[in-house]
């Protein structure tokens, strides 16, 4: 039997190896997903970007989420300021009681309302 040390362990490397394009599942290569982060930062839509790339919305909007391909998650611009990545929601949270909301604001370019909302894991950020 695995101790869960070595199974979480294994499950981590595991999950290095295979992520991007050399997942099992991958839709896309490195370049294309690169080529969607500049179509999405120049105003394409979403759903014209997967119809060039024959792929689902929801493909795309994992990418732009932060889920799938993280290393290539700094390029995007996000237009909404509502879409707030998981790991920002984590950091924002952790900074809270030292920093001030008006630099946190600035810094996650979010509105005050939404930083309240994922301070008290409110809607959206409820389960994050």
């Amino acid at each position: 039997m695995i101790n869960s040390q070595n199974a979480s362990g294994m499950k981590e490397k595991f999950s290095k190896m295979y992520s991007g394009e050399k997942g099992f599942s991958a839709k896309l290569k490195n370049e294309n997903v690169l080529d969607i982060i500049q179509r999405y930062n120049n105003g394409e839509r979403v759903v014209d970007i997967a119809k060039i790339y024959n792929i689902d919305v929801t493909t795309i909007y994992y990418l732009l989420k932060g889920k799938g391909w993280k290393e290539f998650t700094h390029l995007i611009k996000h237009p909404n300021k509502d879409l707030v990545l998981r790991e920002d929601i984590i950091n924002i949270r952790n900074s809270f009681k030292k920093e001030k909301v008006k630099v946190i604001c600035e810094r996650y370019n979010i509105k005050e309302w939404t930083f309240r909302r994922i301070v008290n894991k409110q809607g959206k950020y409820a389960n994050i």
